[in-house]
């Protein structure tokens, strides 16, 4: 059968990246990752960790509501928090020398 990411989750996943990158400080995290090589990577890193019932649908998309009551209860969204920030550290950790090379220094230190 073949397989999809729901736009729902993808836009559900999305949404919390965002949210959790805007409690990281804005240097180097949010800076980072405003970049869209490394955004892309996140995106991908935490669909690719994402249990196969919340990320994957086979052989039919799946509604949004179908999509959005997977999300909705507390073990769901402690998982995915949980995810995104491990997510975040590895995918800096794996592009830690791009990372140097593209991300402009911080100006606010002395």
């Amino acid at each position: 059968m073949s397989q999809e990411i729901s736009q729902s989750t993808l836009r559900f996943v999305i949404n919390k990246i965002e949210s959790i990158l805007e409690e990281y400080p804005q240097h180097p995290y949010q800076v980072a990752f405003s970049m869209q090589e490394l955004r892309k990577k996140l995106i991908a890193q935490v669909l690719k960790n994402l249990p196969s019932r919340d990320s994957v649908i086979e052989g039919k998309k799946a509604s949004d509501s179908t999509m959005d009551s997977i999300h909705h209860s507390l073990e769901e969204r402690v998982r995915l928090e949980t995810l995104i920030r491990g997510s975040i550290y590895h995918v800096l950790r794996e592009n830690a020398d791009w990372i140097s090379r593209h991300l402009p220094q911080d100006v606010s230190k002395p």
